[in-house]
């Protein structure tokens, strides 16, 4: 943790904290989908203790174990993946699992390359379209109603995967 603070650059920095506190937001949304108490040993207080683990140590098994746990909880808590919740924790799932990646691809003080970001950028929000269209048809399967924020977050991150896609493509020519 010495060597963090000390050596770290700023973007392994944020990415850190993207990890932990993805894993707090996570808590919360579980705790607001399963209408546990804030202050729950499992919903709450070891979820953020694995964020933070997570966080200090992205290259060790701390983010798997975080991850599994995330899993593993939100469906022993939440028994019905077509609430409103279930995006919203999808995308903080998918959110420390890119962060916890990106963390651990780079030593500690290297900056974070510009062509790094737009191409795992690109990914992620491709991975979130998919999420999103998995979840709208899930849905509307049940005849439940699909909310019109779902599908400005589909257009959107599908128009950001397109962009920073084609600009790796593009990036990758020169």
């Amino acid at each position: 943790m010495r060597e963090l603070v000390r050596h770290g650059s700023t973007e392994q920095l944020v990415l850190r904290a993207v990890v932990a506190l993805g894993g707090m937001l996570f808590a919360g949304v579980l705790t607001l989908a399963s209408g546990r108490d804030w202050f729950d040993l499992g919903t709450a207080v070891i979820p953020a203790l694995l964020s933070i683990a997570a966080a200090l140590y992205p290259r060790n098994v701390m983010p798997l174990a975080l991850l599994l746990y995330l899993v593993i909880l939100w469906v022993g808590v939440n028994d019905d993946v077509r609430t409103a919740w279930t995006l919203p924790a999808a995308a903080l799932i998918l959110l420390i699992h890119s962060a916890s990646a990106l963390a651990a691809v780079l030593p500690i003080a290297a900056p974070v390359p510009r062509q790094m970001w737009v191409s795992w950028g690109g990914r992620i929000a491709a991975l979130m379209g998919i999420t999103v269209i998995a979840w709208m048809i899930v849905r509307a399967m049940a005849g439940m109603d699909v909310p019109f924020a779902a599908f400005i977050l589909l257009v959107s991150s599908g128009a950001f995967s397109i962009a920073a896609l084609a600009h790796d493509r593009w990036a990758k020519r020169l």
